[in-house]
């Protein structure tokens, strides 16, 4: 079958998905020489053509033929397709933790099946509820190499996790958080600090303001895991500033947001199992918890994950608390 070139886009655009891996190869290579010919036909217009919107228009969509500049649609497609990156490290955490949150999936099944009426069993059953959207998201965004944001998810995880346990030893301020943490200034009773502060903790917390830093405070440590300064070809090119968007590439930031998203994940399930412990079986819940925990060990202390963790400048003695998740 021989078909012209107007009836390509619209037949692989049908049968793209059919195609095996060397037929995808061809007919991307075929893509791509129908959108670079578009592309010089359109630049050979430029000289032509009146400053305006119209130029401005042909000018972004040969820059964007060109990869020079990004379709919003085709960023959305990274999210929208497996993750690509292949690395042994990654490869060897999502087990890991997939582990950790179906054990305590398992564990909030059986406490489901016997549940206790209030405030204090809604409040603790529904944050964890919370918990496990905030670990999906965490984990497919680090996956995906989009480290700012998954630390700003890995982070929302921990704050869950010590509201729960707050609730759980003093169950007043579960009460409080129902009736009046919505009310001004109420709501600053239970700010992640004061939650610390209540739990007997130290205010300052290291791998909680490195989570703060590298998402949501936004800091410069946090844009250096999503570009830099680069310097041109020869001993004389110049230097430019690079950054990467729909995912940055630097694999030591990587290893070390899906070590510490497969970390939260554990760390949810042993939270689960010690408030939920009543309706659990001591047993299991010990022997799946200590399981869990060696197969993190086993990742985190690979050479590969150890030399990321300096290489990202995370705290070497909290980072070190880590491996003792079911302590």
């Amino acid at each position: 079958m021989t078909l012209g070139r107007g009836s390509r886009l619209p037949f692989f655009k049908a049968e793209y998905e059919t195609f095996d891996a060397m037929a995808r190869r061809e007919a991307d290579r075929i893509l791509d020489g129908l959108i670079e010919l578009g592309a010089q036909g359109a630049e050979q217009a430029l000289p032509g053509m009146q400053e305006g919107p119209e130029k401005r228009a042909a000018i972004r969509a040969v820059a964007a033929a060109r990869k020079d500049h990004f379709l919003a649609v085709d960023l959305l497609a990274v999210l929208e397709r497996p993750p690509a990156i292949d690395h042994p490290t990654l490869a060897a955490v999502r087990p890991v933790f997939l582990g950790g949150l179906q054990l305590a999936l398992d564990f909030l099944f059986d406490a489901r099946s016997s549940p206790t009426k209030g405030k204090v069993y809604f409040a603790k059953y529904g944050l964890a509820m919370w918990a496990i959207d905030e670990l999906l998201v965490s984990f497919d965004l680090a996956q995906r190499a989009f480290v700012n944001q998954a630390y700003s998810h890995v982070r929302t995880v921990h704050e869950v996790l010590d509201k729960i346990e707050l609730f759980h030893t003093n169950p007043t301020w579960a009460e409080f958080w129902v009736d009046k943490s919505g009310e001004y200034p109420h709501w600053k009773e239970l700010t992640p600090a004061q939650v610390r502060k209540k739990l007997g903790r130290a205010r300052h917390d290291p791998l909680y303001n490195f989570f703060s830093s590298m998402g949501p405070h936004m800091s410069f440590r946090g844009l250096q895991a999503r570009g830099g300064m680069v310097q041109g070809p020869g001993d004389s090119g110049d230097t430019s500033a690079m950054f990467f968007i729909a995912g940055a590439p630097f694999v030591h930031e990587l290893i070390v947001v899906n070590v510490l998203a497969a970390h939260a994940a554990i760390a949810f399930a042993v939270q689960v199992g010690r408030v939920f412990a009543d309706k659990l079986n001591e047993t299991e819940a010990k022997d799946r918890l200590g399981k869990c925990a060696g197969e993190f060990r086993s990742v985190a202390l690979t050479t590969s994950v150890l030399r990321a963790v300096a290489r990202a400048r995370v705290d070497a003695e909290a980072f070190g608390r880590l491996l003792h998740v079911t302590d």
